[in-house]
This record gives structure tokens, sequence and C-alpha cells, in this order.
């Protein structure tokens, strides 16, 4: 019954490009991100573009920073809208970083390499290339912002314990 599908068992290929559905990247984030009796986060509270692959971090690190701010009032049933309120308050700042970020690589790689032309025209690229070489832990600086995120959320330290 859990046999490994062949390609045979896919069906039909697409007969022509019309049949091909290409992804409608969408960035966008609610204002607020909750309602009595509701908080969204993750795609539910700020849709992310593929680029970077990204999007998934963002919503587990805001899944910690809620559990960080509710795990408390969950469990004493007092969870109120001032609880709900910091989670996104915290998360804000990153996500809206984070957005700028995909928009700026949308605007000036992926824009420009869609209408076949060289994301590196300009001198903008030149000056970038400069300062990375005076200040070379600056090269870093973007890879552990997209690895780690701007607030590094951590689960609490109880959560850590192993049982037993």
């Amino acid at each position: 019954p859990w046999r490994r599908r062949g390609p045979a068992d896919r069906g039909p290929g697409p007969r022509s490009w019309d049949e091909v559905k290409l992804l409608d990247v969408r960035m966008d984030r609610l204002r607020r991100w909750h309602r009595p009796g509701l908080l969204c986060i993750g795609d539910a509270a700020h849709a992310m573009s593929p680029v970077f692959g990204i999007g998934i971090n963002l919503a587990v690190e805001d899944a910690v920073a809620a559990a960080r701010h509710l795990a408390g009032p969950l469990r004493e049933g007092t969870v109120g809208l001032a609880d709900v309120r910091a989670v996104q308050r915290r998360r804000w700042p990153t996500t809206v970083a984070t957005q700028g970020l995909q928009r700026i690589a949308h605007a000036r790689v992926i824009g420009p390499l869609l209408q076949g032309r060289s994301p590196a025209a300009g001198r903008e690229p030149l000056r970038l290339a400069e300062v990375l070489t005076k200040a070379p832990w600056l090269k870093r600086a973007p890879a552990y912002f997209l690895a780690y995120g701007a607030g590094r959320e951590r689960p609490p330290a109880e959560s850590l314990r192993r049982s037993g």
C-alpha cells in the first residue's frame, strides 16, 4: 500500500504553457494581528515572498514569541488583549525589516532578471562591494539576519528541559 509512485502514476504532463500556472507572489501584513480570542501569526499575519526562503523562519519565530508571551496567561486563564498585542509588538520590526529586504531584492535583482536586464546595472553594486571590502564583518550581517532574525527568538528555558 505504501509503494513508491513513479512518473507513470502522476498522470499526463501539461500539453501547453497555458496549463502552467505561475506563482502569484504577494507581500503583505495585517495592521492588527489579533482580535478577542484570535492571534494571527506566520503567513496569516504577514505573507512573505519566497525570496531568501525565510517565511517559515518568521512563522516559527512568531510561534516562539507567542509561546513566550502567552504560556503563563494561558495556564492561568487570563489572556488579554495586552498579551496578544505584546506578541505583535515583539515581531513587527523583524517582519517589516524582512519584507523591506525582500522588496529591495524584487526591485533590484528579480525584476531586472525577469525583464532580461542585468541586476548589476549602475554604480550601486560597486559601492556596496567597496563598503564590504572595508568592513568585512558586514558580509556576514545579511546572512546572520536571514538565518536568525533580528530578535533571535528563543523558547523559554523551562520548555527546553528534558523530562525523565
